[in-house]
């Protein structure tokens, strides 16, 4: 893992995320985002002109209301509603088919012959974990050369991109270590959001580059915990498990990830 410290890290990591966008602008582009603060680094500039990209959540509050679910704060980013638009009149590229409300909640919406993003939620949370999974892995059966982005955030209680501790260390091993899974459906007694549709290690361990951001003093001892020698198992702090992946750039404002 590689670790930024900037006096004003959002805007490294906007930047960082541009530049990804830029180098991979030739291959499609599978783009995960988290909730929370992660959403805040999705600005429309950071998108190039005729990007080939699919984009959905990295994981999902499976809750009722729609204002709690992190593809509906994300459909409501400028970023989105950018990457929606119809092209501009003067592009020579065969105009897409945006924004037609997919027939199912949890169905891709299709331009060409390309997903252009998906929702996951949709039926019960077991069910939609098993959906989110095959399409990712239909995504990358379908894009030998493409490229997996993700943002995520992490939590005050070590929690990113929808995995939060468990104190049931075998059922952690099952569902996000399994190498067969690359997106779950689960249920715990965490709260807020008991129930979470989202992506496993195993999906992470796949991406060519996952960007994580974390700033504030309220995750200051998290940040000191994820920064320090010592090993713990990633069920007690799951951000752990993205210091081991050399494709992590963490961005943020810790003073002491200057050491």
């Amino acid at each position: 893992m590689k670790i930024i410290h900037a006096r004003n890290p959002r805007q490294e990591a906007i930047d960082a995320l541009a530049k990804i966008f830029k180098e991979y602008k030739n291959v499609p582009v599978l783009f995960l985002s988290s909730g929370g603060s992660a959403l805040s680094l999705l600005e429309p500039e950071i998108l190039p002109e005729d990007l080939r990209l699919t984009v959905s959540v990295l994981d999902e509050h499976y809750v009722a209301d729609p204002n709690e679910r992190n593809f509906e704060r994300l459909k409501r980013t400028e970023f989105f509603k950018a990457y929606t638009q119809p092209p501009s009149p003067k592009t020579e590229t065969p105009p897409l088919v945006r924004g037609i409300q997919a027939p199912h909640p949890a169905s891709p919406l299709k331009s060409g012959k390309d997903e252009k993003f998906l929702d996951p939620y949709g039926g019960e949370v077991e069910e939609a974990g098993k959906r989110f999974d095959a399409f990712l892995k239909n995504w990358i059966a379908k894009h030998s050369t493409g490229k997996i982005v993700c943002t995520a955030g992490m939590g005050a209680d070590g929690h990113t991109a929808g995995i939060v501790p468990f104190s049931d260390a075998e059922m952690f091993e099952n569902l996000f270590h399994n190498p067969q899974a690359l997106s779950v459906g689960y249920t715990t007694d965490n709260k807020p959001f008991p129930q979470r549709v989202t992506a496993t290690y195993s999906l992470l361990k796949q991406a060519s580059d996952v960007i994580l951001y974390a700033v504030g003093a309220e995750k200051t001892e998290a940040i000191r915990t994820l920064l320090a020698s010592q090993e713990r198992p990633t069920n007690e702090f799951p951000a752990l498990f993205l210091k081991t992946l050399p494709q992590t750039t963490f961005f943020t404002d810790f003073s002491e990830a200057r050491k």
